[in-house]
């Protein structure tokens, strides 16, 4: 069993362009941990468990997707392999510049470690921001849905 490292909420999904504005919460304040920082954490998040919660709370499940169907989690848990292929999925990720909030959870303001589970009501207290994703192409995004809400493993590979 794994901690979830953070909770993603899909803002946006544009197809035409191929991009997907992600808001990505950190929900796991051990250490310095921190936000992603590179497109490799949006590849590996291609493999996650499709399981979301979506709009009113109800959850549903993706059972395929491309991305799974091509790439296996052992090839993308790979730095080998995520350094040459991640290109192949992820033509860039930027940070939207006035998206960032610091965590303001009082103990983890003073500096306790805290985990925080799925069911957490007050997600304008986590750090976060929100990413613009340009993806390859508008297959490895499809299952994405606006208003999707999920926590992840998912981490910077690279």
């Amino acid at each position: 069993m794994s901690t979830d490292l953070y909770r993603i909420r899909i803002v946006r999904v544009d197809g035409v362009r191929r991009i997907v504005i992600f808001r990505v919460y950190n929900v796991y304040y051990v250490g310095s941990h921190s936000l992603p920082q590179h497109p490799s954490f949006f590849v590996l998040l291609l493999t996650d468990p499709l399981t979301y919660i979506g709009a009113g709370g109800a959850s549903f499940a993706v059972l395929e997707s491309p991305f799974n169907e091509a790439v296996t989690l052992c090839q993308a848990l790979s730095r080998a392999w995520m350094t040459k292929h991640s290109h192949e999925y992820v033509v860039r990720m930027q940070i939207q510049s006035d998206s960032y909030q610091p965590c303001t959870i009082p103990e983890v303001v003073a500096g306790q470690d805290m985990f925080v589970y799925s069911r957490f009501p007050d997600e304008d207290k986590l750090e976060q921001a929100e990413y613009e994703v340009e993806f390859t192409d508008a297959k490895w995004m499809e299952h994405f849905k606006e208003g999707h809400v999920w926590q992840t493993t998912s981490f910077d590979v690279l």
